[in-house]
């Protein structure tokens, strides 16, 4: 018989949230970013590509702030052993993000749901995150989830 993933200290973190790192979209930002993907750079750029922030919300960590799975301990719910694997993710691009929008996103643990699979149990965790500008208006709507073992 498994052991319950699930302990009262994981269910805990459900509703938890987190600020994401704010951003500012630059010119300079979107030149680095159309170059690492190996696209013309515009010489005065107004718009981003549609997933730029992602590089801008998750800047690198040194690695003594992470865990052996290389996550931050904010990033995972205590489970199990805590390794986790990445789920998927779901994208909704409200609007472009222009040169000068300031974005700030909210993130947070939606749910936490225990299931078994083909190679034992796991849990499934649905985070939900929003980014909006400095008007408070949505920019980006992400739903990501983690398997954690």
């Amino acid at each position: 018989m498994d052991i319950p993933l699930l302990t009262d200290e994981a269910r805990g973190w459900v509703g938890r949230e987190f600020d994401m790192p704010p951003f500012t979209v630059t010119e300079k930002d979107i030149r680095k970013y159309e170059a690492g993907l190996g696209n013309a750079v515009p010489e005065h750029p107004d718009t981003a590509q549609p997933l730029l922030y992602t590089a801008l919300v998750r800047p690198i960590a040194p690695v003594a702030e992470l865990s052996a799975d290389g996550l931050t301990e904010d990033r995972r719910a205590p489970v199990g052993e805590g390794r986790v694997m990445f789920g998927g993710i779901d994208v909704e691009l409200v609007r472009p993000l222009v040169v000068g929008d300031q974005v700030r996103g909210r993130r947070r643990l939606e749910s936490l749901e225990e299931k078994h699979g083909r190679r034992g149990p796991f849990v499934l965790a649905t985070w939900r995150t929003e980014y909006v500008d400095a008007a408070g208006d949505p920019v980006i709507r992400e739903t990501s989830t983690q398997i954690l073992k």
